[in-house]
């Protein structure tokens, strides 16, 4: 499910490359970045749904016990566990979101250094000084 990139790895040496790696991790960003608004959506919904469940939970214990003592516990439990998983899906998508940014922003920079090397040789290639 994660993508294990080192962020600092070896620059491609060819500009095109760089720039072919670059539009790749920035997809797996809009990926990931996607899925992470997704996640935070179901989260809330999770948040909305837990609450509910907690309100009716007390509403019926404030009343008559119709049922066992270990089912109102196993739906409390259930429910919060619910919400938990909710949770850390959210923050597995969140911690991989930025992961890819970093990547991204970090190929990004490798393709800038790229390009200001080439203009530089093209600049001593024509003799111009650059202050």
């Amino acid at each position: 499910m994660m993508s294990c990139r080192v962020p600092h790895r070896q620059v491609r040496p060819n500009g095109k490359q760089a720039q072919v790696e670059c539009d790749d991790l920035h997809m797996e960003f809009e990926a990931w970045h996607q899925l992470d608004v997704k996640a935070e959506k179901e989260l809330r919904m999770q948040e909305r749904l837990y609450e509910a469940k907690q309100t009716r939970i007390e509403k019926s214990q404030a009343g008559k016990r119709h049922g066992s003592p270990f089912g109102e516990l196993e739906r409390i439990y259930k429910a919060a566990l619910e919400l938990t998983g909710a949770k850390l899906k959210r923050e597995i998508a969140e911690s991989s979101t930025h992961n890819a940014e970093a990547n991204w922003l970090a190929q990004q920079c490798a393709v800038l250094r790229l390009e200001n090397a080439k203009l530089h040789r093209v600049l001593r290639e024509n003799r111009v000084r650059v202050r």
